[in-house]
């Protein structure tokens, strides 16, 4: 199967893959991301002819969910699903990506008591991280006893820095801005290559960080990235060489999918 010649068109920029994300399911429950290719003049206001990978669908169902993270910019006309001449990736979404559509069977998720569907931004991996508004809306799905480990997070440092030289790990909230609104909780984060910090300037206010951890609610009203350490530092990347956790807890959970459902975000962080 390919998706062929679909156009797609930015109102005010130049049309980008990081903004404008195809996926594709046989359950309508997880997700696997397409990569197309951009055709046409890279004009902004222009359409473009766009045409993904060939894929195979494990099953005879198809469903495609289109993701674009900047509001009242993009249009989709035109979406062709036609046969391809060769198999293409074989679609495994045991694997995949939960974006909180809910069950293609039972008609999509809506999203509990505000009302519309969740779409993420990120994938969680190392290459498309969850962004900090994507965790708020995962965490807050999720109980006291819910947790998503091996996840990466993305966002800019926005307040609440403290760096423990103690036990070596750091507290803060990041944001998508850098400010201090819709903010997410980065709870005893380790440094670069998982090893612990050894001065308060390693990192400050206004730093780009790209983290791996596991996602929780503690104790179902705090949302927070734990056991974590930094993978990226202002576009740095330190060795991944092990370490030792999160300082003074450490340890991990046992990674279970969210549950279904989400409330609209607000300001999340807590003190211990």
């Amino acid at each position: 199967i390919v998706l062929q010649d679909t156009k797609i068109k930015n109102d005010w920029a130049i049309l980008s893959k990081d903004e404008f994300k195809v996926y594709v399911s046989d359950t309508g429950k997880k997700w696997v991301a397409l990569e197309y290719e951009i055709g046409g003049t890279e004009i902004s206001g222009t359409w473009n002819l766009n045409t993904s990978e060939a894929f195979t669908m494990p099953s005879s169902k198809l469903y495609i969910h289109i993701s674009a993270s900047i509001a009242s910019a993009y249009r989709l006309d035109d979406l062709k699903v036609v046969a391809s001449t060769e198999a293409g990736k074989t679609i495994d979404t045991s694997n995949g990506v939960d974006l909180g559509t809910g069950s293609g069977e039972e008609g999509g998720e809506t999203g509990g008591e505000e009302g519309g569907e969740v779409t993420l931004v990120g994938a969680g991996t190392l290459e498309s991280p969850y962004t900090a508004a994507d965790a708020i809306v995962l965490t807050s799905k999720m109980t006291a006893n819910d947790s998503m480990a091996d996840v990466y997070v993305k966002g800019i440092i926005s307040s609440d820095l403290v760096v423990n030289l103690q036990y070596g790990n750091a507290t803060f909230n990041i944001s998508d801005d850098g400010r201090a609104t819709g903010e997410f909780n980065i709870f005893r984060a380790l440094y670069l290559g998982n090893v612990k910090f050894t001065s308060e300037d390693q990192i400050k206010i206004g730093d780009e960080v790209v983290l791996v951890g596991t996602l929780v609610n503690y104790k179902g009203t705090a949302p927070e990235l734990k056991d974590c350490h930094i993978v990226q530092l202002n576009g740095d990347q330190g060795g991944e060489e092990g370490g030792e956790g999160g300082g003074e807890e450490g340890g991990g959970d046992t990674p279970v999918e969210p549950v279904e459902g989400f409330r609209r975000r607000g300001r999340w962080q807590h003190r211990r």
